[in-house]
């Protein structure tokens, strides 16, 4: 199962690719470590990212095989809300003045789905990738 060639539907050209470099500006290498308080792991952004897209297309072959057409979804709208569903955490940080990245305004005020929705917004993606963003859910503990 893969994506269309011609991307997302309703997309306006490199929109998502934009709208991802306008995000990944503010932090200065996405291969930076992502750090979450008591996790032990070694984990880069971009890993995230793709990790995070595989899982998605990997499910939606599950869905597939097992319920055929009685569960529709568009793929193209997973893949791009999968790969999007972060963007607006690199709004969260900014540098200080020694150019050390912190947590910044955005960070402190606003979760980093709102920012997200916000940027996709913007950009003119399709509402069902804005409800993908949305509903990211806030870190796992444990």
């Amino acid at each position: 199962m893969r994506p269309s060639r011609q991307g997302c539907r309703g997309l306006e050209r490199g929109a998502h690719l934009r709208l991802r470099r306008q995000g990944l500006d503010v932090r200065p290498d996405p291969r930076h470590p992502v750090h979450a308080p008591g996790w032990k792991i070694d984990l880069r952004f971009v890993e995230h990212l793709n990790s995070c897209c595989k899982q998605c297309i990997a499910i939606a072959g599950v869905l597939k095989e097992v319920f055929g057409s009685r569960i529709p979804f568009n793929l193209d709208h997973l893949i791009a809300g999968s790969l999007l569903a972060d963007v607006g955490k690199m709004l969260e940080f900014e540098k200080d003045a020694s150019g050390r990245v912190i947590k910044g305004i955005y960070g402190d005020m606003l979760r980093h789905p709102f920012s997200g929705v916000a940027l996709c917004y913007k950009h003119h993606l399709p509402a069902e990738v804005m409800h993908i963003v949305a509903t990211t859910p806030t870190r796992a503990t444990g």
